[in-house]
């Protein structure tokens, strides 16, 4: 692991795929409200602090070689976030459409399963986040 003293591989608003299964260490529902790419990462939609029962997904592990959005460099961007991984990570649905076919797949597959597992309608889109180190993870696309 790195030291917080060195300077992060990734960034925040980074896509990245996991080398190794990762374990969901919480989920945030949110409800979409629009497709303005203008505002920056997750302003894309209302992000409303909608409670959601995790009991049912959390633990659970998300497949390698699945695509996550660096949510947080931490501690750096998330000083508060009590955890030993050096990234907080987020399996967010509208980067999706970023991705090569073959990541693409993977992660929507995922996704959709996980999905199922909350009995989430179309209105709420969950968010599943997870940690991990520096090493579990390999870098796909940076933000501009």
């Amino acid at each position: 692991m790195l030291s917080h003293s060195l300077i992060p591989l990734f960034k925040m608003g980074d896509l990245v795929r996991s080398r190794v299964d990762l374990p969901i260490a919480h989920t945030l529902r949110a409800r979409y409200e629009s497709t303005t790419r203008d505002s920056i990462y997750l302003q894309w939609f209302s992000v409303q602090n909608i409670p959601v029962d995790s009991s049912p997904v959390q633990g659970l592990p998300i497949k390698r070689g699945v695509v996550f959005e660096v949510d947080a460099v931490l501690p750096w961007d998330a000083p508060s976030e009590r955890t030993s991984k050096q990234y907080r990570l987020v399996l967010n649905p509208r980067r999706l459409e970023e991705l090569a076919v073959p990541d693409r797949q993977t992660s929507e597959a995922e996704f959709a399963s996980l999905r199922i597992i909350l009995a989430e309608d179309d209105r709420n889109i969950p968010f599943f986040y997870v940690n991990a180190d520096e090493e579990e993870l390999e870098l796909l696309a940076r933000t501009k």
